[in-house]
């Protein structure tokens, strides 16, 4: 199924109001190599709700809490008595 079968499955069943689902994934290969993220993660990824690509990496994840539960950085010892 092509992604514009996709979309047009998903808005016969859903309507034209609901958001399209958005996907993750691991690669090799960038989707975008040139995504920032210039603060939070989650909200970069606002982007990829508005149709664009948005590739992470660890050098452009620069927030703490993103990298962290991205698995760009190592948890620091107290971040799991502080979530938990």
């Amino acid at each position: 199924m092509t992604p514009q079968e996709f979309i047009l499955k998903f808005r016969e069943a859903f309507g034209e109001a609901a958001p399209l689902p958005i996907a993750f994934w691991y690669d090799d290969t960038a989707a975008n190599p040139e995504s920032r993220v210039p603060r939070c993660m989650i909200g970069a990824i606002r982007k990829v709700c508005n149709g664009n690509k948005l590739t992470l990496t660890s050098e452009n994840v620069q927030c703490p809490g993103g990298a962290l539960y991205a698995a760009f950085r190592p948890m620091p010892e107290q971040v799991a008595f502080f979530v938990s």
